[in-house]
């Protein structure tokens, strides 16, 4: 019996999906977000509604559970959600790790982030595994929340549960355009001129899921892992997905200083709509930095295992917004 955390979100959705064609047995928790019907409507998995910084939520929800993908988390950049974000990510991993370790789970793969680790690249050194979040000009609380949550998971792997972490970088897919790293594709859409000197690192949300499986049918255990396709600087996944849109790509280099007015203007607008800023503080630095990362440790662990090319994955995802908007 498998338990995925987060199961209606833009990551669990597809997770659940593949799960379910592979023939698992599997309980999907959500709480903020329900199912969708096609989710609703996949065999081999039952839905529960569960608040994982309840325990006995977390309690019921683990009773059975041999396997855990916990890929539940607040992914904001909003200010206004600091103490939220820190408070859900770290206690509702330590709610699900303590429960874990006490019923003897045989694995947990545990999803965190790129974020999780140091904010800045040194020069002419990639990021690699041995790298921890620190506080500098560059992290957020986002990613200071995914290292306290991986905290949590190595402190269950030193009470004896099995566990592997990965650090995705930037998860690209069909989804929801209006959330998450989806929500690119509108950004891209509206012809939006500016662009920043920055670059990250990209993964397909399908490849990322493929390695979680891998992850978790494999005898590895007690490792993390970055997982991304490509370092790429924004420009170029912007002008990527432009061009499989048919509309026009940014063409205006925006400084940092530009970037640091650009935030304030969403932050304040934001305030009025009462949604999420499409740029925030911490998005805007982020956009600035050039940060490469080493993804040979996972290739290492997983041979004959081939990533999706970026091209493929930007087209699939312009195909499926191009679909959506005729609807």
């Amino acid at each position: 019996m498998i338990l995925v955390t987060g199961a209606s979100g833009f990551l669990g959705s597809h997770l659940v999906k593949t799960l379910s064609e592979k023939g698992f047995i599997v309980r999907a928790l959500y709480h903020q977000t329900p199912p969708s019907t096609a989710l609703i409507a996949l065999p081999n998995v039952t839905w529960m509604c569960a608040n994982l910084l309840d325990i006995y939520d977390v309690t019921a929800a683990m009773d059975g559970i041999t396997h855990v993908y916990h890929a539940a988390a607040i992914v904001s950049y909003d200010a206004r959600r600091k103490e939220e974000i820190l408070h859900f990510n770290i206690q509702s991993t330590a709610h699900v790790v303590d429960e874990a370790v006490r019923q003897q789970v045989k694995k947990l793969v545990f999803v965190s982030s790129i974020a999780a680790l140091r904010g800045s690249a040194i020069a002419r050194k990639a990021i690699d595994e041995t790298e921890a979040w620190e506080e500098s000009t560059f992290s957020s609380t986002y990613g200071k929340s995914k290292y306290y949550a991986e905290m949590e998971v190595w402190r269950g792997s030193a009470e004896g549960l099995p566990i592997v972490v990965v650090n995705p970088g930037v998860i690209l897919g069909a989804g929801n355009f209006d959330k998450g790293s989806s929500k690119l594709m509108h950004h891209v859409a509206s012809e939006f001129p500016f662009y920043t000197q920055g670059a990250t690192l990209w993964v397909d949300v399908q490849d990322l899921v493929d390695i979680m499986l891998l992850l978790m049918e494999s005898t590895i255990e007690q490792e993390r892992f970055i997982v991304g396709s490509m370092n790429s600087s924004f420009l170029e996944v912007f002008t990527k997905m432009a061009k499989a849109l048919g509309k026009k790509p940014p063409y205006i280099k925006a400084s940092s200083f530009v970037s640091a007015i650009a935030a304030r203007l969403f932050t304040w607008q934001s305030r009025l709509s009462g949604k999420e800023p499409m740029i925030t503080k911490e998005t805007a630095k982020s956009a600035q930095t050039v940060s490469v990362y080493a993804t040979d440790k996972l290739l290492k662990a997983l041979p004959g295992f081939q990533y999706r090319s970026l091209d493929s994955t930007i087209k699939n995802m312009a195909t499926a917004y191009l679909a959506l908007k005729k609807v």
